[in-house]
């Protein structure tokens, strides 16, 4: 579970932060799963570490929610585009 943390706000945003957040999120778990995914067996299962903040959000951590929201959407776009090929997707959100 990597992610930054930055006080942060879309009325001032700055797009180093969010672009931070989002690869070590979403962009990185993706390039490690395309590595891992061919070499899966069926039963076995990605999960995802989302947060508290993937359903809700919070002011002054616009990046954060943004990120943690999309590690969702992420995990549900392998859920579909991996269906019948008996790979289990999850994300839980500690919190």
């Amino acid at each position: 579970n990597a992610s930054t943390h930055h006080e942060d706000s879309v009325l001032s945003f700055e797009s180093g932060k969010m672009t931070e957040a989002l690869n070590l999120s979403v962009v990185s778990p993706a390039i490690l799963n395309g590595a891992l995914i061919p070499q899966m067996k069926r039963g076995s299962s990605i999960i995802f570490v989302g947060s508290t903040l993937s359903e809700k959000a919070v002011s002054g951590r616009a990046s954060y929610v943004t990120a943690k929201h999309a590690t969702v959407g992420l995990m549900r776009s392998y859920a579909q585009d991996m269906f019948g090929l008996g790979i289990h997707t999850a994300c839980i959100c500690p919190g």
